[in-house]
């Protein structure tokens, strides 16, 4: 059920950060916004190649890719908050929830 709720997790906050970097290009001045276009773009892609990894391996070997993903995850969330755009607060929302199907995923992997 883990490995379920991880992929459903990453899915959507693929779709939400991708999402959000097409809305950034979208504001008047985007200069400010270009890293944060860049992170959340990378998030996705991320997300997108950790589910397809995910579908195709049984390994528990999987938790270091997962941290990994966190990582990216905790920063995209930092990048976004700075921005008081609507996408990118629903994009520091997908990601801390994904962060924490993340951290779910390693601690029952553990045990």
């Amino acid at each position: 059920m883990e490995k379920e709720n991880i992929i459903n997790a990453l899915v959507k906050c693929a779709i939400i950060c991708r999402k959000s970097g097409f809305n950034c290009l979208k504001e008047d001045n985007i200069d400010p916004l270009k890293s944060c276009i860049e992170i959340n773009v990378l998030t996705a892609e991320t997300c997108e190649r950790i589910v397809e990894i995910m579908i195709v391996s049984n390994t528990v070997k999987l938790n270091k890719l997962i941290k990994q993903c966190e990582r990216q995850l905790l920063l995209c969330m930092s990048e976004c908050s700075k921005h008081d755009n609507e996408h990118c607060l629903i994009s520091v929302e997908a990601c801390k929830e994904c962060a924490i199907a993340c951290q779910n995923f390693i601690q029952n992997q553990t045990l």
